[in-house]
């Protein structure tokens, strides 16, 4: 076996794409570089293995892929740096390549979201784009049309005839609306809809890793997302200015087995995450979501007329909390069916929030609440703040800032004073799992590494790590003690 892969991976070949072809046009070097359309003309010449260099600048073509690789043998799409000897070794090479990919095909010429799958086809596939930010897919405000399955556009978008993709890996990427100012149309950064002409073939196994993710009606819109991650990603500005859309972070539908995580959400219009129908087991842990962008927002809520008995069961377990105006759990007004009796929020901030419990019947226990919230729930362990602050810093954009991408993981706004007492979130918490993902905080550090478990997103900590330790997996395996 290791001889096949050794065989595999010794016939793995490099292509090279430019906003412009160049030479031949036939991908082999920098010096016969394709275009973005001759890219897409030709997938079937990369092969499982293979490595698709892309060179910084601006591309006016979506990018549609049209071939796999294997689990043994991904095809990685790469931004270039100078300090990777083989695209820098290729004959008309520039160091000009070393830049931002912008990949923004212009509505009036180009009717397509910047990477779009219309096929069972881009399956065990990367995308990095190195440094923060590094490969941009950007829709503009003329995507204010439908798609081919009727549905609005998307940065990145399963489109008609996609279903079944599976495996599809993003690391330093940005997915990008035009934001909410000025903007009427639909547009959603992440679009799941995965319509095939007969029924919603679903997606599996993505991986969305320190992306920034932002603007448009919906960061995310979903009709059959299974078993996939995403983590250390910022997520922002997601609203609309037309009264025509209601605006949801995170709209979710008949989507199971996925984890979010060490993530930084902030901004956003309405609801966070909109469960539309029933769904599945989410995990949702270790995230900071922080000031809404008007009166009316709240942090999940059930939709009025679905059968939403069932939701979950969803794990939302030490998660910070921060200026949300109105409730953190809603059901359409408490007019429809409860949050299954499964679920568990243990070891959250609730500060300066609404109210919280408005209709979540399920284990809740180990939260902390202030900032004008007072203590909510029937949890024994539920602790009161002391009205004092208990972050260093609470403030409306993180150190790195709104834009930063790559969910900045060494944020330091909200991470906890070191005080210990009844009235402060310091060793309070319950301890949920030793797997080494759940006992890891936004920043990697370890909880309990001092006796107990803190309550919040981050563990006190004197010295916090710059990057995240856990490793990327699509699927947990998330145990109690």
């Amino acid at each position: 076996m290791v001889f096949i892969l050794c065989l595999e991976n010794s016939h793995a070949a490099s292509w090279y794409v430019e906003p412009s072809s160049a030479g031949s046009n036939n991908g082999t070097s920098w010096s016969n570089a394709w275009s973005m359309a001759t890219l897409n003309s030709n997938w079937a010449t990369v092969q499982p293995g293979d490595t698709v260099w892309i060179a910084g600048g601006k591309y006016t073509t979506s990018m549609q892929p049209g071939t796999n690789g294997t689990a043994a043998a991904p095809i990685l799409v790469m931004r270039p740096q100078g300090t990777d000897s083989v695209p820098t070794s290729s004959p008309g090479w520039s160091s000009s390549f070393n830049a931002q990919v912008l990949i923004e095909p212009s509505g009036s010429t180009n009717n397509n979201s910047p990477l779009m799958y219309n096929s069972n086809s881009g399956n065990y596939m990367t995308f990095n784009g190195r440094v923060a930010n590094g490969i941009r897919f950007y829709s503009d405000s003329s995507y204010n049309s439908t798609n081919q399955n009727g549905g609005p556009y998307g940065a990145l978008d399963f489109g008609y005839g996609s279903g079944g993709n599976n495996n599809i890996s993003f690391n330093y990427c940005e997915f990008s609306g035009p934001g909410s100012t000025g903007t009427s149309g639909s547009i959603y950064v992440l679009n799941f809809y995965t319509w095939n002409g007969n029924n919603y073939g679903g997606v599996s196994g993505l991986l969305f890793s320190n992306c920034y993710i932002h603007g448009g009606v919906a960061a995310i819109a979903s009709e059959g997302l299974s078993n996939s991650t995403i983590e250390n990603c910022e997520f922002s500005d997601i609203g609309s200015d037309s009264s025509s859309y209601h605006s949801n972070c995170f709209q979710i539908e008949n989507s199971s087995g996925n984890t979010f995580r060490y993530n930084n959400v902030h901004d956003w219009q309405i609801e966070g995450f909109f469960w539309l129908g029933v769904s599945g087991t989410w995990y949702i842990y270790g995230n900071v979501f922080h000031d809404c962008s008007n009166a009316s927002a709240r942090f999940m809520e059930l939709a009025s007329g679905s059968n939403t008995s069932s939701n979950g069961p969803l794990y939302i377990w030490n998660n910070t909390f921060y200026n949300i105006p109105l409730t953190i759990f809603s059901g359409a007004g408490g007019s429809t069916g409860s949050y299954s009796s499964s679920n568990s929020c243990e070891n959250n901030i609730f500060w300066a929030c609404g109210g919280v419990f408005e209709n979540f019947t399920a284990t809740e226990d180990y939260n902390y609440f202030g900032g004008g919230n007072a203590v909510e729930g029937t949890g024994k362990h539920n602790v009161s703040g002391s009205g004092a602050t208990p972050f260093v810093t609470a403030s409306k954009t993180p150190t790195g800032g709104s834009g930063s991408g790559a969910g900045d993981p060494a944020v330091t706004a909200f991470e906890i004073v070191s005080t210990l007492g009844s009235n402060y979130p310091r060793n309070l918490g319950l301890a949920l799992s030793s797997d080494g993902y759940i006992n890891k905080d936004l920043v990697g550090d370890t909880r309990g590494a001092d006796g107990s478990w803190d309550i919040g997103a981050f563990e006190y900590s004197t010295a916090s790590t710059a990057t995240p330790t856990p490793s990327p997996a699509t699927v947990q395996d998330v145990r109690f003690n």
